[in-house]
């Protein structure tokens, strides 16, 4: 793999990420040529540059997740997978639902939860202030 950002503690954590899940965390693509470093928690939301807090990810997800919580990037693809695609958002699908209104979608995990990878605990202990 290439990575977009050659510095030696990029390459460093995607190698030490990549030791526990190969290709992107979040659809499982091996192919892809590029990985991108991502951020768990947003650092618009408080998440830190910890390794804990970073996964590998292809381009095309990167992109999607932007700066949203799991929980919208979630909402986000189960829309893009329903009939009402275009019609609503991921994030109407959650204001909704806080509001009582359930829009019947697809359920969704990603490949870091299919093959059971903790995200914040596996290598939290890895050294490094979080």
């Amino acid at each position: 793999m290439r990575y977009k950002n050659n510095s030696s503690i990029n390459r460093r954590i995607k190698n030490v990420l990549s030791e526990h899940i190969k290709g992107c965390f979040y659809c499982g693509d091996e192919s892809n040529k590029e990985v991108c470093l991502d951020h768990f928690i947003p650092k618009s939301k408080g998440g830190s540059d910890h390794i804990s807090n970073l996964m590998n990810c292809c381009r095309s997800c990167n992109s999607s997740k932007s700066n949203k919580t799991l929980d919208q990037f979630r909402a986000s693809t189960m829309c893009k997978k329903s009939r009402f695609s275009g019609v609503v958002t991921g994030a109407q699908i959650l204001a909704l639902e806080k509001l009582g209104v359930y829009i019947p979608t697809p359920g969704h995990l990603f490949h870091f939860e299919v093959v059971g990878y903790v995200p914040l605990e596996t290598l939290s202990g890895f050294g490094g202030d979080q």
